[in-house]
């Protein structure tokens, strides 16, 4: 399978998952605060988009040498330990693979959450 559809895939496949989730927690929020299901929903599903499509920065950035050089630096100026060796070091095209899914499922759900506003309001 191609990279591009193993990621559209994945990415389908959280979409439902993080959808199941927005429900839960927007009927939570509704029985706690009353009102309207959808506002809730829409809120919860731009949260959960903005998470992810920081996760898949922060794992992204994490595969430079600069990232890992910065921590390097910090580590050395806050007096912490610096491994001498980079040990079991993850496969940087499995860490870019899995960034691209995240921030893929973020920005679908921010789509979705867009086309719930458009068309509900």
């Amino acid at each position: 399978m191609h990279w591009a559809a193993r990621i559209v895939t994945a990415s389908v496949l959280e979409l439902i998952v993080f959808n199941a989730l927005a429900g839960g927690i927007a009927l939570v929020l509704v029985l706690v605060f009353g009102g309207d299901i959808v506002p809730y929903y829409g809120l919860v599903m731009l949260l959960e988009a903005v998470i992810l499509m920081l996760t898949g920065a922060a794992l992204e950035m994490s595969t430079t040498g600069s990232a890992r050089q910065m921590g390097k630096q910090l580590r050395i100026l806050f007096g912490m330990r610096t491994p001498t060796t980079t040990g079991d070091a993850p496969d940087p095209r499995k860490v870019v693979m899995t960034a691209a899914t995240y921030t893929t499922t973020g920005v679908l759900l921010f789509v979705e959450a867009g086309a719930l506003s458009v068309v509900l309001y």
